[in-house]
C-alpha cells in the first residue's frame, strides 16, 4: 500500500496573506487539525504564520459571469452542452482560453465515447512542489435535456474562479495546484476515469488529495454536503461552513461524480455539493435555477479550502500593500473622479511599482499620476466616461506590480445616467412590476403571433437604481429560443430584430432591483395576435395615430447605445475586455419547464403544449446515481390540458410560474 501524504487541516491559507486587499470579509484561516486516515502519512504542517493567512475573497459577480457564458453556449447550440454536441467543445474552449490568458499550463485531452470525441480540460500552477498534488475538479458537460447550469456549470464555474483568483495572487504554493473540467460525467465518469486510469502508478502517488465540485449553486440551497471520504480535508469545510452559520451534512455520492474515479485508485477526496435540485437533468437547470448567495458561499469555501491544503511556499521576502481612498466614486456621463491609491512596504526593502486598471465599462478610461512610483509613494487615479458609457455600477481592479510580488485592489465606480425614455409611444405598451431576480413575461403573461416578416422594435423603462434585462423569444416548435437581447447595466433597454412569422414573447428580467417597469413594442405588422393574455388592444389614447413601425424603430435605434455588453468585475476579466458579466452571448434565458414538447405529434404522441407524467427521472449515466439527488414531482392535471386550436406554443400558465417551457 502506498504511503499517502495528506496534509487536511491547515496549509492553503499562504496565498492568502498576499491577498490583503480581498473585495470582501475577511476569510479566516483554521489552526485545528486532524488526524489522518489509517493507513496515510500527515505531511509536516505549515508554519503558523501560513494558518493566519487569508484567501482572498471570490466577488459573486465574476461567478455569475461564467455561468452566464455557458448559459450563452447552450442558447447558441441547442439549448445544452451535452458530450458529443458543440456545446461541450464550445464550453471547454472558453475555459481554456480564460486559464491560458492567467498563466496556467492547460492541455485539452480527448477522448472517444460512444462515436464522440470529448475532451477533458487540465491546467496545472507551474509553482510549488509537483511532487505534491493539491486537485480540483469538476465536470463541465451537462445533459442534452438543459443548459446544465447548476448541473454543472456551477461547479465548473467555482473551479475556473478559483484558478483565476490563484493567478491573481500570483501565489507561491508549497504544493503544486491542478484543476480539471470533466468530460462526459453525465455518461458514466467517462471523462475522469478516461485521465486517472491513464496516469501511473507514480503519478497517482503525486496527488495529495483530489476535491470535487458537483451541483454548488442551485439557488435555494441553505445546506452543503461535504464529501466524507476523508474527514481531515472534510473537516477544513466543516469548519469554514460552521464559522459562518452555514449547515453541512456528509455525502458519499459514489459512482456518481468524478471523486469516484480517484477513490477508485486509492487518491484521497474531498469536496462539497447540494443534494436538493428541483430541475435537476432538465430543462429549466438554467441561469436562473442558480444564485449569487450560493454561489459565492460554495466558491469561497472551495477558494479557502485550496489555500489551506495546498500550503504557502514562504513569506516573502519584499512585499507591499496597495490600496484605494476613496473605495468608491461615482460621476455622471461625461465625467470623471479621482482618488489616491496608496502603495506601503510591508517586508524587506522597497520596490519599483507600476499602476494599472482593469474592469472599466465602455468608453471610460484611466490614468495614473505617476503611473510608476516606489512603494510607500502614492498616486492620483483619474476616471473619466463619455456620454456613450453604459451607467451602472462596476468594479474596477486597481493592480500594483511590484519587482517582486504583484497586489491588487477594487474601486467601485458608478456612471449615473439612464437611457433616454420614449417607450410610451410604442405601438403596444406594457407594464409591470418586480422584485430582483423575477421576471416577467409580455404581452400579459402570453404571447403574441404576427404573420409577416419584418423589424421588431422594444423599449424597456425601468426604475431608478435597478439593472433590468429584455429578451424577445420565438418559439421554435418545441421551446423558447431567445432571438435578440437589451442587457447594458442600467434600468432601461432597447432591443431591435428582424424576423420571420411565427409566435413571440418578451420576457422582462430584474438582474437586480425592484420597482415598477413599463414595456412598449412595435411588431412588423400591426395586427399582431394576442395570445393568452388578457388585453388584445394596444394601451393608446383613443383616436390617436398610430406611430408607424418605421418612426418607433428610427427613435429606438438613435438612442440606444452602441454596446449592451456588461463590464466585468475585477477577477472575471477575459483579456481586459471590460464585460461586467463576462457573456459575449447567453442572456438568462427563460424558465423552462422539465417537459418535453413537439412541434408536430407523431403517432400517439402528445401536441405542443402538452406535457408527459414523469413519475420518475431515469439515470443519465452508465452508473447508479445512489443518494445523489431528487426525484422531480409528478404533474398536476392542469400541466396535461390540451392546447388551443392554433397550435402555438403553450400558455404559459400551463407551467405554473416558470413562465412557459
Amino acid at each position: 500500500m502506498r504511503k499517502r501524504l495528506v496534509t487536511l487541516a491547515s496549509a492553503l491559507a499562504l496565498a492568502v496573506g498576499a491577498l490583503t486587499a480581498s473585495s470582501g470579509p475577511a476569510v479566516a484561516g483554521t489552526d485545528a487539525q486532524q488526524a489522518a486516515p489509517p493507513g496515510t502519512t500527515v505531511r509536516s504542517a505549515l508554519p503558523d504564520a501560513a494558518m493566519d493567512a487569508q484567501a482572498p475573497e471570490i466577488p459573486a459577480d465574476n461567478l455569475m459571469a461564467h455561468l452566464r457564458e455557458f448559459q450563452g453556449i447552450a442558447d447558441a447550440n441547442g439549448g445544452n452542452r451535452a458530450h458529443g454536441r458543440p456545446g461541450f467543445k464550445a464550453s471547454a474552449d472558453y475555459v481554456k482560453g480564460r486559464l491560458d490568458a492567467a498563466g496556467f499550463t492547460t492541455t485539452l485531452q480527448p477522448f472517444t465515447y460512444r462515436g464522440a470525441t470529448g475532451w477533458n480540460v487540465v491546467a496545472e500552477w507551474p509553482h510549488g512542489n509537483p511532487d505534491a498534488v493539491v486537485f480540483a475538479g469538476a465536470h463541465l458537460d451537462g445533459v442534452p435535456e438543459g443548459p446544465g447550469i447548476n448541473d454543472n456549470g456551477s461547479g465548473s464555474a467555482a473551479v475556473l474562479e478559483t484558478a483565476l483568483a490563484v493567478s491573481r495572487a500570483d501565489l507561491r504554493p508549497e504544493k503544486r495546484l491542478r484543476f480539471a473540467w470533466w468530460g462526459a460525467e453525465e455518461l458514466g465518469l467517462i471523462g475522469s476515469r478516461h485521465y486517472a486510469d491513464g496516469l501511473g502508478q507514480a503519478e497517482l502517488d503525486k496527488i495529495d488529495v483530489y476535491l470535487n465540485f458537483d451541483m454548488v449553486g442551485q439557488k435555494d440551497t441553505t445546506r452543503w454536503g461535504v464529501y466524507s471520504h476523508t474527514p481531515s480535508v472534510g473537516k477544513v469545510f466543516k469548519d469554514y461552513f460552521a464559522a459562518r452559520d452555514i449547515g453541512t451534512f456528509d455525502i458519499k455520492w459514489d459512482g456518481s461524480s468524478d471523486h469516484s474515479s480517484f477513490t477508485h485508485h486509492g487518491v484521497p477526496v474531498s469536496g462539497i455539493g447540494s443534494a436538493d435540485d428541483p430541475c435537476y437533468h432538465s430543462a429549466c437547470d438554467d441561469i436562473d435555477n442558480v444564485g449569487p448567495r450560493a454561489m459565492g458561499i460554495a466558491a469561497n469555501a472551495i477558494a479557502h479550502t485550496g489555500w489551506e491544503l495546498a500550503g504557502e511556499g514562504g513569506t516573502p521576502a519584499h512585499d507591499f500593500s496597495v490600496s484605494v481612498d476613496p473605495s468608491a466614486g461615482s460621476t455622471d456621463l461625461g465625467g470623471s473622479t479621482t482618488a489616491s491609491v496608496g502603495t506601503a512596504t510591508t517586508a524587506g526593502e522597497a520596490q519599483r511599482v507600476s499602476l494599472t486598471v482593469g474592469g472599466l465599462p465602455e468608453g471610460a478610461t484611466a490614468s495614473f499620476e505617476p503611473e510608476s512610483l516606489t512603494s510607500g509613494e502614492s498616486s492620483v487615479l483619474t476616471v473619466a466616461t463619455t456620454a456613450g458609457t453604459p451607467p451602472g455600477t462596476y468594479p474596477v481592479t486597481v493592480t500594483a506590480t511590484g519587482e517582486h510580488v504583484t497586489r491588487s485592489t477594487t474601486y467601485t465606480l458608478t456612471v449615473k445616467g439612464s437611457a433616454p425614455k420614449g417607450c410610451e409611444d410604442a405601438e403596444t405598451v406594457k407594464s409591470g412590476s418586480l422584485t430582483s431576480g423575477s421576471s416577467a413575461y409580455q404581452p400579459d403573461g402570453g404571447y403574441f403571433r404576427t404573420t409577416v416578416t419584418g423589424a421588431f422594435a422594444a423599449c424597456l423603462d425601468g426604475p431608478d437604481n435597478a439593472d433590468y434585462d429584455l429578451y424577445l423569444q420565438k418559439w421554435s416548435g418545441a421551446g423558447w429560443t431567445t432571438v435578440a437581447r437589451g442587457t447594458a447595466p442600467a434600468a432601461d433597454e432597447k432591443l431591435t430584430y428582424t424576423g420571420g412569422a411565427g409566435y413571440y414573447r418578451y420576457r422582462v428580467h430584474a438582474y437586480s432591483g425592484n420597482g415598477a417597469y413599463t414595456l412598449g413594442y412595435d411588431t412588423p405588422d400591426s395586427h399582431s395576435q394576442l395570445i393568452g393574455g388578457q388585453d388584445t388592444a394596444p394601451r393608446r389614447p383613443a383616436g390617436s395615430p398610430v406611430p408607424s413601425g418605421r418612426l418607433i424603430r428610427a427613435r429606438c435605434a438613435t438612442t440606444a447605445r452602441a454596446a449592451h455588453s456588461r463590464p466585468s468585475p475585477p477577477a472575471s476579466r477575459a483579456g481586459e475586455n471590460g464585460e461586467r458579466h463576462g457573456r459575449t452571448a447567453g442572456p438568462p434565458e427563460a424558465p423552462r419547464a422539465g417537459t418535453h414538447t413537439a412541434a408536430a405529434a407523431p403517432p400517439g404522441g402528445l401536441l405542443p403544449g402538452q406535457t408527459r407524467r414523469r413519475t420518475g427521472l431515469p439515470p443519465q449515466r452508465d452508473q447508479p446515481l445512489g443518494d445523489r439527488r431528487p426525484q422531480p414531482a409528478a404533474r398536476s392535471a392542469e400541466a396535461t390540458r390540451r392546447p388551443p386550436a392554433h397550435r402555438g406554443p403553450p400558455h404559459p400558465s400551463v407551467h405554473g410560474n416558470r413562465g412557459g417551457p
